[in-house]
């Protein structure tokens, strides 16, 4: 009884408060605040206190009046009152999509693009350009990849990777650090040089996907029922004392694994956005853990030319730089490495997120030699290594297997360097 005697009584008052207002349209307190601040509701300020007219609230509403026909079958949750020219409910609809519930009109994004279906899609499921429909029209996967095909034949996309792809590229991108990373007994430090020796990398290493810990090294030799990507990451804590100092290495393949789970595939390079996103947790990270970290970031499709800008540092942007995080860029759609060339930290650990295999590299540094030697001879370890950018340990067994081949001499320079000539 008292509820309706206040209901009343607002009915007949000429003007409502935010609050007020808010009940009045169901809307949340904020959103009327900010549709005020925005100029959108005209709204008075008396004694601190806003006050918006009734006549200009209902002017509002018949402005935002949109003719929308709701299905049927959503009906049966509607109340007789309108909002916006959209029939809400006392308790909301859901999205014919993904079935959230859609509260307030600012949740909706459009209506199925079906012939003929008005089912309402929330905004999240909207934003998805190229697959805006109901469960009940949903195309099926291959009509997506179908299409996909169709537009990548066009040049309207430029990647087509499916699930299988993706996992593949994702087991043998976390591999490869792994093995690259095993055959080093010490490492140097990037924080001030020092070199540590390992004596076993199994003892600081973790391995996870999704955030969470896994035990797949006993499961590697196991056929998963559906292959995946897991967004799987492998790290290693060196140098580490009671949890805190030291540096990290790892290595981080990341996908999207949602449209993966319900595509099977993807066209999607990975965004800046998405990078940024990626960056505030890794720096979040290492600043809680007191330590640097040294990370390869691989995507199965790419990366988009405004992420890989952003660590490069290409025309007139800065490349990515932190105290506490060295971040590289792999691409394993074109096997690339992306990263900031002026950041130093990183010089002796880029080689291990490249997409090439041990046997590849060392034959690729035999052909360096080999060049470097035609144009001037005899050539040291570490001019060889500047000039190459290629990792030192690499070249110490170019020149090793040149020498095993009878044609050249290797020369020792003291610990840390050699020379070849041919004889």
């Amino acid at each position: 009884m008292e509820e309706s005697i206040d209901k009343e009584s607002r009915d007949l008052k000429p003007f409502l408060s935010l609050k007020e207002m808010a009940q009045y349209l169901g809307m949340g307190y904020k959103a009327v605040w900010r549709l005020v601040l925005s100029g959108e509701l005209p709204a008075s300020k008396v004694g601190g206190i806003y006050r918006i007219r009734r006549n200009d609230a209902e002017a509002f509403l018949e402005q935002r009046k949109v003719a929308r026909k709701v299905p049927e079958r959503q009906l049966d949750n509607l109340d007789e009152k309108p909002f916006a020219g959209l029939y809400l409910g006392r308790a909301g609809i859901n999205c014919s999509r993904c079935l959230r519930l859609i509260k307030t009109p600012e949740m909706v994004g459009g209506e199925c693009q079906h012939p003929g279906c008005d089912a309402i899609l929330c905004r999240s499921c909207w934003a998805s350009e190229n697959d805006r429909y109901c469960l009940e029209h949903k195309p099926s996967a291959n009509i997506k990849l179908s299409e996909a095909q169709r537009r990548l034949n066009l040049g309207e996309i430029s990647v087509i990777v499916t699930a299988d792809q993706a996992y593949m590229r994702e087991r043998e991108f976390i591999s490869r650090f792994d093995q690259h990373l095993g055959h080093h007994k010490s490492i140097r430090s990037p924080v001030d040089g020092s070199k540590i020796r390992v004596s076993s990398w199994e003892s600081i290493h973790e391995e996870c996907a999704d955030g969470d810990k896994v035990t797949m090294r006993s499961d590697k030799h196991k056929v998963p029922a559906k292959t995946y990507p897991l967004n799987c990451w492998s790290v290693y804590h060196v140098g580490r004392q009671k949890g805190r100092g030291g540096f990290v290495i790892a290595a981080y393949a990341y996908s999207h694994l949602n449209t993966f789970d319900e595509d099977g595939f993807d066209t999607e390079p990975a965004s800046r956005g998405e990078l940024s996103w990626l960056l505030q947790n890794l720096l979040q990270q290492a600043r809680d853990n007191h330590c640097l970290y040294i990370v390869g970031i691989g995507s199965p499709t790419g990366w988009d030319k405004d992420a890989l800008k952003s660590i490069s540092g290409e025309t007139d942007e800065r490349g990515f730089s932190d105290l506490n995080l060295a971040p590289c860029l792999v691409d394993l759609q074109q096997n690339k490495v992306i990263f900031n060339p002026h950041d130093v930290r990183l010089k002796d650990f880029i080689h291990m997120y490249s997409g090439q295999t041990d046997e590849e590299a060392l034959a690729k540094a035999v052909q360096l030699v080999r060049e470097k030697l035609a144009e001037k001879d005899p050539i040291t370890l570490k001019e060889t290594a500047q000039t190459t950018g290629m990792d030192k340990d690499i070249i110490r067994k170019a020149f090793l297997q040149l020498e095993a081949g009878g044609d050249f001499t290797v020369v020792d320079m003291g610990k840390t360097d050699m020379a070849i000539s041919r004889h």
